[in-house]
């Protein structure tokens, strides 16, 4: 049976005897009846944003935008689009990397104004302060405030 893959898209074809291919269009192709045909889902990044690839064996790969990747079902267990972190010049972020061959977790400040994108490898601080309840003004609660992105000069 004919089909179609247009411009920009991608199909994965799998025979039933294990092999895949992916095809790339423009393209006009027969698929055979022993054949399934699948379109992947296309993902696209802004440069303020990153794609963020999850593959089957458990690894994690990040793409800075502006970029597309498609969903290969076959080695890709998700595929997400996440924002980048924008910083202003009175602002800086803790950014965490694991080192897997010292088996050692370091940390560094990242400061603005810059716009941020994790590696694969990194993870930033969440803060979790007390804060102001906001039905009496007079108490204080534990934990009401979360944020990653710290001012270091006052406002």
């Amino acid at each position: 049976m004919p089909r179609t893959v247009r411009a920009g898209e991608q199909a994965l074809i799998i025979s039933k005897d294990g092999r895949s291919r992916i095809v790339e269009g423009p393209a006009r192709i027969f698929v055979w009846p022993s054949e399934e045909f699948f379109m992947m889902r296309r993902f696209s990044a802004t440069q303020q944003q990153y794609i963020a690839i999850k593959m089957r064996d458990g690894t994690l790969q990040h793409y800075p935008g502006p970029c597309v990747k498609f969903l290969n079902t076959l080695t890709m267990e998700s595929v997400t689009v996440q924002n980048a972190t924008a910083l202003d010049a009175n602002e800086v972020l803790v950014v965490y990397r694991y080192d897997d061959d010292k088996k050692t977790v370091s940390r560094r400040i990242q400061h603005g104004p810059s716009v941020y994108m994790p590696a694969a490898d990194e993870w930033l601080h969440k803060f979790v302060w007390h804060g102001t309840d906001p039905n009496n003004k007079t108490k204080k609660v534990p934990g009401i405030l979360k944020f990653t992105k710290l001012r270091v000069i006052p406002d």
